[in-house]
């Protein structure tokens, strides 16, 4: 070979590294630059979890390794760990997929609870949480919850499925926030836990076995939802807690709605069956219950203590009794209807009692309209509101 040739063909390859080594700089060099770019514009990535199969077989993995803002997607499988959430995130199933969350030991399944008073956004989409068959806890001691959050965190959940948790399967305190939509709790020791200042907000949501407990100065809004079969109480405020329902179905439990201390409830267009109390007030409680319908009810409506209810528009019918007032209690109803009960209106009521009201209408009764009130309040009761 010619010098020339020789010359010719290293000069060939110097072209060839060269410009291997230009390509392989602008590659790097871009990667580089679209990194910096999405951590100063915030830009999302998804994080893929699966048994088998994914860059990430540990769905804790895949959470730490996410930064605030990012998607944590699981595939169709079940999944038994414990998990934390410290940032803001969203947990969805893949499309078309099911995945289960089941925790690995006592606890809950989920934890959701931010670092040093830091403000988190989480969405859970799409996911199931359950106790697995096979997890060494005693039932009667340990308690385990589906989700539980902490702290200034706000939670969307969105078609979840919390189920057969020995404690609450959505548990909430401090200063959490939470919205429930299109999702269904069934089977756990307590469905829904709040407690301080708490808040939650249930839409279309079907909620079954051993109701919503209420405590400090928790918060509930309830709408377009059911609340049934519940062993005990369906929902149940104490202390300063505040519960308002629209539009829902609440039956078969003891308890419709139990209401103590300095709690408040405001009913709505609602409707309540098959209850040992529709609706039971205590304590200094109150309510304001407006366009109800109570049927198959021990009680439809019963206060006692020093509770205090307004009520308008009730349709009070085929109860054992239809209103119950005992002690200090005091109520007001207006343009409402008591009918086919087996006594209407009964008041064991002290001097601090009162009964008032207006255009309440009473159809028969068997054993009675109205028992323990004088000539002039029943008539009062029944005179046209003006």
């Amino acid at each position: 070979m010619s010098d020339r040739s020789t010359i010719s063909v290293a000069s060939l390859s110097y072209q060839v590294t060269r410009v291997f080594s230009l390509l392989l700089f602008s590659v790097i060099l871009v990667s580089h630059i679209f990194a910096f770019d999405r951590s100063l514009n915030g830009a999302e990535s998804q994080l893929k979890v699966c048994p088998t199969g994914c860059p990430y077989s540990s769905p804790q993995r895949a959470i730490t390794a996410a930064r605030a803002g990012d998607t944590v997607i699981f595939g169709t499988g079940e999944y038994q760990l414990n998990l934390t959430v410290e940032k803001s995130l969203e947990l969805r199933t893949e499309r078309g997929g099911e995945a289960v969350i089941q925790p690995e030991r006592g606890g809950a399944a989920l934890v959701i609870a931010p670092k040093g008073g830091e403000k988190i956004t989480v969405s859970v989409i799409g996911l199931t949480f359950s106790v697995s068959r096979n997890l060494n806890v005693d039932e009667d001691r340990d308690e385990t919850r589906a989700i539980y959050i902490q702290g200034r965190s706000d939670v969307q959940f969105e078609d979840v499925f919390l189920t057969g948790n020995f404690g609450c399967g959505l548990h909430l305190e401090g200063s959490g926030r939470a919205d429930l939509f299109n999702s269904t709790i069934s089977q756990n020791r307590k469905a829904i836990c709040l407690e301080g200042g708490a808040r939650l907000t249930v839409r279309e949501s079907e909620i079954s076995g051993n109701g919503i407990f209420l405590k400090g100065s928790a918060e509930l809004e309830f709408e377009n939802s059911t609340l049934s079969n519940h062993h005990r109480t369906s929902l149940r405020l104490e202390d300063s807690s505040r519960a308002s329902i629209t539009s829902t179905k609440i039956s078969i439990c003891e308890t419709g709605v139990w209401a103590s201390e300095n709690s408040t409830l405001e009913l709505r267009e609602s409707k309540i069956s098959h209850a040992g109390d529709g609706v039971l007030l205590r304590g200094r409680s109150q309510a304001r219950i407006r366009d109800v319908h109570f049927s198959n009810c021990t009680s439809g409506l019963e206060l006692r203590e020093e509770a205090r209810a307004f009520g308008e528009e009730l349709e009070i019918v085929k109860n054992d009794h239809g209103v119950s007032l005992f002690d200090s209690a005091w109520l007001e109803l207006r343009r409402s209807r008591l009918a086919l009960n087996d006594l209407g209106l009964r008041a064991e009521i002290g001097p601090r009692g009162k009964v008032l009201g207006c255009s309440v209408r009473f159809f028969r009764n068997v054993e009675g309209d109205i028992e323990g009130l004088g000539k002039g309040e029943r008539e009062k009761l029944r005179d046209r509101c003006k």
